[in-house]
């Protein structure tokens, strides 16, 4: 994370929708935008807020920012502030694939991130299943030790593949529903804004998300109009095909 610049943050806030989505209004959201501006802000990134973007708008946008020279930067980090479903988000008129949003920035796409961290954020449901809670039980870890072995055939010229360097964030599991508190945000964005406060500059960041895990999955639905969702629960998850620690260390001033 040595260049000049740390990169662009660029936020997609949906809370509104059109009528024809039946999306209800995400109140509360833009609390999410105040936590990621200030923590974003305090790692130097170059943040943009997009409020109530279209499906086209967001694709467009992305496609843009895909294009352009990030050879000064140290990475790219997106977040989506909206509704969703199984492998979809919100627009503001209708749906869109993530994975379409994420090819964007592949290897051979965006040639100038290759290499570089790609985080994407994605507060959003994931599906109408609702986490319950379990007893933990009282054991050691029990962790498989046996490792593979894969060999590779190193050719004369290194090469990377093209989908390497991604990190997805997930507010929730495959399938669940995410919270979000009207007041405070959503549970995911404040307890990233938490973990972020304290250890965004010296923990490596899937660490911080492994804290994050921990915060929202100690949470529980205590006060709601619906009876039924008191007690349930939340578990976030990311996926990283990261090929190198990244640390957010702090740029000399």
């Amino acid at each position: 994370m040595n260049h000049a610049k740390r990169g662009i943050a660029v936020i997609f806030n949906n809370e509104t929708f059109d009528w024809s989505t039946r999306m209800n209004r995400r109140v509360g959201t833009q609390k999410d935008v105040e936590n990621l501006q200030n923590y974003l802000g305090l790692l130097g990134f170059e943040v943009n807020v997009l409020q109530d973007r279209s499906t086209d708008e967001i694709k467009h946008t992305l496609y843009q920012v895909s294009k352009l020279d990030h050879s000064d930067s140290d990475c790219f980090l997106c977040a989506f502030l909206t509704h969703g479903d199984d492998g979809v988000i919100y627009g503001r008129d209708g749906t869109t694939e993530l994975q379409e949003l994420f090819d964007l920035f592949r290897g051979e796409k965006c040639p100038s991130l290759v290499g570089k961290p790609k985080v994407f954020f994605i507060q959003a449901c994931r599906g109408e299943q609702h986490e319950v809670g379990v007893i933990e039980a009282d054991s050691g870890d029990q962790t498989d030790s046996r490792g593979s072995v894969t060999t590779i055939s190193q050719g004369s010229i290194p090469t990377i593949p093209a989908g390497a360097d991604f990190l997805l964030s997930y507010s929730t599991t495959q399938g669940y529903y995410s919270h979000r508190d009207t007041a405070f945000g959503s549970w995911y964005i404040q307890a990233l804004s938490k973990v972020l406060e304290t250890h965004a500059t010296t923990l490596e960041f899937t660490q911080i998300l492994t804290l994050v895990n921990q915060l929202v999955a100690k949470r529980a639905v205590e006060r709601c109009l619906d009876p039924r969702m008191i007690g349930k629960k939340q578990i976030p998850c990311f996926v990283s095909m990261l090929t190198k620690r990244l640390i957010f260390t702090p740029k000399k001033k």
